[in-house]
């Protein structure tokens, strides 16, 4: 069951069993902590005898409550009652199938009436129907149904009867739609007039399912005026290219009727942003693999020899590739060995200080790089000539008598 928070509530009782008589049958309500908020009496209908109604009460506080039915202090039933602002079970003013499905009264041959009570308990008709409505077997619905119409907000209790004996009750709840609360946002780095705002930033009001229910753009102030009905939405904030470092901010917006709201009900969403480079990943350039292992003449290997590579044109394409470096360091590992990759096609200076040796070569490309290559191969087919490096030494200034 559910009610209106602040507006004034009847539950109601079904006994199909025949099981209350003449004792002391009681609604009472708790809440989630088992403490009594509301002890009702219960009232047998007169023109619905298996129907009993309580008194009237108002709930004063929103959330989810226990009913236990105690007939001379003895449960008979527990139901819940969630109290807040729910949506109508049906429209108000507007015509509407009621239905009774065929299993609840063992198929589709049957004489099957609907009578239609208020909070009151008083039978409810309306123009043009017959008191009770005749209900006729629908095959589309596999049910069966009636055209009702609900003129006035509040509770109702619909009573299926075959062939005069009442066989199932529901209670609806029928409320015009909610009318519109007034907010307003300031979207901006920090709460009041010392944060930056953020302008002409969309703000997307959304139910929790992802529903858009409003939507607009900031001012130069970083606010926005709008409107939606009371209830708990998610908020996000959008702008092209730029990022959001908090979002998706959950507000509840109250019922300014029920709650005394006065004014715009105002939500700030502080954020920071900032506007990330967002392009594809690079595509891997073509690589070449290159080796080297380098010993000494009596065979033991030339650990952490240092090998220097340097670029020695100017940034440009090598196999649609853009270049650009200056220089490389590596040294071989403890058994002499080094290993690494350079993209194929460039033309390196490539130093072993250790050997005296410097040369200019072609890294190679395609084919000739499938596998790793031989570095020393390669510098032993360059062209240039090792470098003879020459000592300099300053002259030691002369003496003068």
């Amino acid at each position: 069951m559910k009610a209106r928070l602040s507006t004034d509530k009847v539950l109601h009782f079904f006994d199909s069993g025949s099981e209350i008589g003449g004792g002391t049958f009681l609604a009472i309500i708790q809440d989630s902590e088992g403490e009594e908020i509301h002890s009702l009496s219960m009232t047998q209908v007169t023109d619905i005898p298996s129907l009993y109604l309580s008194e009237t009460f108002t709930p004063a506080n929103a959330g989810t409550y226990n009913v236990f039915y105690t007939y001379d202090d003895s449960v008979v039933y527990r139901d819940t009652l969630d109290i807040g602002q729910p949506l109508s079970d049906a429209p108000l003013d507007e015509s509407v199938v009621a239905s009774l499905p065929t299993q609840a009264v063992g198929g589709d041959g049957e004489t099957i009436t609907l009578h239609i009570l208020d909070a009151t308990g008083t039978t409810v008709v309306e123009d043009g129907e017959d008191d009770p409505i005749p209900a006729a077997y629908d095959a589309d619905y596999n049910a069966y149904t009636a055209d009702v119409t609900f003129e006035k907000e509040g509770d109702y209790f619909l009573i299926w009867a075959q062939d005069g004996v009442p066989v199932q009750a529901k209670s609806i709840i029928v409320i015009k739609p909610y009318a519109l609360e007034n907010i307003r946002f300031y979207c901006a780095t920090l709460e009041g007039n010392n944060g930056t705002p953020h302008i002409g930033t969309t703000i997307v009001v959304s139910t929790s399912g992802g529903t858009q229910v409003a939507i607009g753009s900031t001012s130069v102030s970083g606010m926005l005026d709008t409107e939606a009905p009371a209830g708990t939405y998610v908020i996000s904030i959008v702008k092209s290219g730029v990022t959001f470092s908090v979002n998706n901010f959950s507000i509840t917006v109250g019922n300014s009727i029920a709650e005394g709201l006065e004014g715009r009900q105002v939500y700030h969403l502080v954020t920071d942003s900032f506007e990330p480079t967002l392009s594809d990943p690079l595509d891997s350039a073509d690589m070449c693999t290159m080796y080297a292992s380098i010993y000494r003449m009596d065979g033991t290997p030339l650990a952490h020899a240092p090998i220097h590579i340097r670029m020695l044109t100017k940034p440009q394409l090598y196999s649609g590739t853009t270049v650009y470096d200056s220089q490389l360091f590596f040294s071989t590992d403890s058994n002499g060995t080094v290993e690494f990759n350079l993209i194929q096609g460039l033309q390196v200076e490539v130093a072993v200080p250790p050997m005296g040796l410097r040369r200019i070569i072609t890294i190679p490309s395609g084919d000739d790089a499938a596998e790793p290559v031989n570095l020393f191969t390669l510098l032993s087919e360059a062209n240039d000539l090792f470098d003879i490096q020459k000592p300099q030494i300053q002259t030691a200034p002369r003496r003068t008598r």
